[in-house]
């Protein structure tokens, strides 16, 4: 059998180039490796706490007067608190005896802040050893917490005048 030159030529070439793919070198099978990675966080409990103004009105002495306020309070869900209220700023006050302060006569009027309702339990301060103060576990949502406040009657000598004070709401969470 002839065969022609260029097919003599070509035909060891083609022999070649399939040999040459079939024993090409087959790629070594991939290597994996793992690593778990431990997620963690702590939520601690936070509370805000925010207050609305008490007003008393006007006062003749005649009449006790009883109003109330509410304090907002945002704890983290579960987390306990502890709400309690200054005894102000007034002349020799305490927290059984709030006083408010003249604006220019500086004489005093004095007022109470109750937990439960009006002339009930006295609220002490949270920083006190007290247990007049009040206690919840926080939601998650706000709390609306009231204060009961009662200016009492036959308070004499009445000094015509404007009367504040400033009462502090703590919440210890």
């Amino acid at each position: 059998m002839k065969f022609s030159h260029a097919i003599q030529t070509a035909m060891p070439a083609a022999i070649l180039g399939c040999l040459t793919l079939g024993f090409a070198p087959i790629p070594a099978a991939a290597s994996t490796a793992t690593a778990n990675i431990t997620v963690s966080a702590t939520v601690l409990t936070a509370c805000t706490i925010n207050a609305t103004p008490l007003a008393f009105g006007n006062y003749d002495g005649t009449t006790e007067i009883d109003k109330s306020t509410t304090l907002a309070v945002t704890c983290t869900q579960g987390g306990t608190y502890t709400i309690g209220l200054s005894a102000g700023g007034g002349k020799n006050a305490t927290t059984t005896t709030r006083s408010m302060t003249g604006a220019t006569n500086k004489a005093s009027l004095n007022y109470a802040l109750f937990i439960d309702k009006y002339n009930g339990t006295n609220w002490d301060n949270a920083a006190a050893t007290g247990t007049n103060v009040k206690t919840g576990i926080g939601t998650g949502s706000t709390d609306s917490i009231t204060v009961y406040g009662v200016l009492p009657t036959g308070q004499t000598p009445l000094v015509a005048d404007s009367y504040s004070d400033t009462i502090t709401a703590t919440v210890t969470y």
